[in-house]
C-alpha cells in the first residue's frame, strides 16, 4: 500500500507542479484527435458503406444516391424570384449531368401529380378513374396554383429524365416516349412531353393536351400527351429506401424531370418552373461510380460547380464524415487544413515530449533521494504514464460526445469514425509511454544519487 500512495502522491505532485502545461496539452490533443479523424476520412474514407445506401443495376458500378442537403433548400428556392437565378439553378443542373465518367439520372415513383377536376371530368367523362390515383387521394382540393383557382384530383405518377426513362429501356405501344429533342423547349408556348401507363389506352390520345402541377408546388405546366406506354411495364420502386420492389406503371402518369428552355424570356414565372423541375431532379439523382475512391473526386467538382453558381454543393449519400462536413471547401483548403492538422499534431508532440524531459531534468536530484530511499525507477515512471493518460482522457471524452450521428446531424459509419479515434488516442498514449521510457532508461541513477548528496 505505501508504493501505490507514493505513486498517486508523486502522480498529483508532478501534475500540480505542471497544470496549466498539461490543461493546454489536453485541449490541444483534443484538437488533434478531431481534426486527424476528420482529415483522415477526408482523404482515406474512413468507414464502409452500407449496402442500403447504393444500388447495383449494372457491371460497371454501382449508383449512389445524390442529394440537396435539406438544410440548404431554401437557398436554392430563393433563386426562383428571379430569373437569373432561375437560369443558375437550370445550369447548376446541367452541369452536375455533365459530369465526365460520371452518368446521372433521376428518377422519382412517390411523388404525386395534380389534375383540375373540371378537365379529368371532360378526359374521362362517365368512366370512374379512381384505378389512376393512390388510395388516400379523397375527392380533390381546392387550390389556386400558377394563378388556376380550381378543384385539383390526385393522380398516380412517377418522374423520369430522359437518362432514366432510357436506362430502364420504357417502350411506347403508341408515340413516343421522353427523348432528348421533346424535352427541349424551343419556345415559351410549348409544352411538356408526358407519357402515359397503358390503362390511359383508348382514354386518353396522343397529342392531347392536359394541365398539370406537381403536388406540393405553386407551378401549373402545360403538358401534351407524346405516348403511351406498354402495357406491364415495371420500374423499381423508388420510393423505397433499397429499391427492391417493382411498380407496374400501367397507371402511371410519367412527368418529365430534366427540362431544358432553350429560349430567352423574362417572365420569370415560366422560366422558374422549369428550373423548379430541375431542383426536383437534383433531390432524386443518383450518380454511378465505378469505384468507391472516386468520392473525393466527385465532391471536388460539386464544390466547383456550388461555387460557380454560388450555390451549395450536392452530397452523396455514403460520403465520408470528413468529405461531407468539408463539401463546401475548395480542396486548395483542405490541403492547407491537412498541412494546419499535421504542424498541430507535430507540435502538440513535442509538447508532451519537452514537458516530460524538462520534468526529469528539473527533478533529478528529487529523483536521486527517491532511489536513496529504496524506490524502483519504475515508481518514477508510473506517475508519468498515468500523467500521460489523463492528459489524453479529455480526447476520448470529445470523441466520444461529438463524433455521433445525432451530434453531427450526418450519415457516415460512426462505429469505424469512433474506433480510429480511439486507436488514434491509444497511439498517442503507447507513443508518449515509449518517449517517457527511452527518456527514464537514458537516466544515469548513479549520477542522480550523486546530485542527491
Amino acid at each position: 500500500m505505501g508504493k501505490i500512495h507514493f505513486i498517486f502522491e508523486e502522480f498529483f505532485r508532478s501534475f500540480q507542479r505542471s497544470l496549466i502545461k498539461n490543461i493546454l496539452l489536453m485541449i490541444m490533443f483534443s484538437i488533434c484527435i478531431l481534426m486527424v479523424v476528420i482529415m483522415a476520412s477526408y482523404y482515406l474514407d474512413l468507414g464502409e458503406r452500407e449496402e442500403y445506401l447504393a444500388t447495383n443495376y449494372d457491371k460497371n458500378g454501382t449508383w449512389y444516391n445524390i442529394r440537396i442537403p435539406s438544410s440548404d433548400m431554401l437557398e436554392f428556392e430563393r433563386c426562383f424570384h428571379t430569373t437569373a437565378g432561375s437560369r443558375d439553378v437550370m445550369n447548376y443542373y446541367e452541369e452536375i449531368c455533365n459530369i465526365e465518367n460520371h452518368p446521372v439520372m433521376s428518377v422519382n415513383t412517390s411523388q404525386n401529380v395534380l389534375l383540375i377536376k373540371d378537365e379529368c371530368n371532360k378526359i374521362f367523362g362517365d368512366k370512374d378513374y379512381r384505378i389512376f390515383q393512390p388510395i388516400d387521394a379523397g375527392t380533390g382540393v381546392g387550390a389556386d396554383i400558377g394563378g388556376v383557382s380550381a378543384i385539383y384530383m390526385v393522380f398516380k405518377s412517377a418522374q423520369f429524365d430522359v437518362s432514366a426513362y432510357d436506362y430502364f429501356g420504357l417502350k411506347t405501344v403508341a408515340g413516343e416516349g421522353l427523348t432528348r429533342s421533346n424535352t427541349v423547349l424551343k419556345d415559351e408556348s410549348d409544352e411538356i412531353p408526358i407519357v402515359l401507363g397503358n390503362n390511359y389506352n383508348g382514354i386518353v390520345s396522343v397529342g392531347q393536351n392536359i394541365h398539370i402541377a406537381i403536388d406540393g408546388s405553386d407551378y401549373l405546366f402545360n403538358c401534351k400527351v407524346v405516348g403511351i406506354l406498354e402495357s406491364g411495364t415495371k420500374i423499381h420502386d423508388f420510393g423505397d429506401s433499397d429499391q427492391e420492389d417493382l411498380i407496374f406503371l400501367d397507371s402511371y402518369i410519367i412527368f418529365p424531370y430534366g427540362i431544358h428552355a432553350d429560349f430567352d424570356t423574362d417572365d420569370n414565372k415560366k422560366i422558374a418552373g422549369y428550373s423548379y423541375l430541375n431542383y426536383r431532379a437534383l433531390w432524386n439523382s443518383q450518380m454511378l461510380f465505378s469505384f468507391n475512391t472516386e468520392f473525393r473526386e466527385v465532391l471536388e467538382v460539386f464544390g466547383r460547380i456550388g461555387r460557380k453558381y454560388k450555390l451549395s454543393p450536392l452530397m452523396i449519400e455514403g460520403e465520408s464524415m470528413g468529405q461531407n462536413l468539408l463539401r463546401k471547401e475548395d480542396a486548395g483548403n483542405v490541403r492547407i487544413m491537412l498541412i494546419i492538422t499535421i504542424c498541430l499534431v507535430c507540435f502538440t508532440f513535442y509538447s508532451l515530449f519537452m514537458t516530460i524531459y524538462n520534468k526529469i531534468k528539473d527533478n533529478q536530484k528529487t529523483y536521486g533521494i527517491y532511489l536513496l530511499n529504496g524506490s524502483g525507477i519504475y515508481m518514477i515512471l508510473v506517475p508519468f504514464i498515468l500523467e500521460i493518460a489523463i492528459i489524453l482522457t479529455p480526447s476520448l471524452l470529445v470523441s466520444k460526445s461529438l463524433l455521433k450521428e445525432e451530434v453531427l446531424g450526418i450519415y457516415s459509419n460512426f462505429d469505424a469514425v469512433i474506433n480510429a479515434a480511439y486507436l488514434l488516442i491509444l497511439l498517442a498514449f503507447l507513443t508518449g509511454v515509449l518517449v517517457l521510457v527511452f527518456l527514464i532508461k537514458g537516466v544515469n541513477t548513479e549520477q542522480l544519487i550523486k546530485n542527491s548528496n
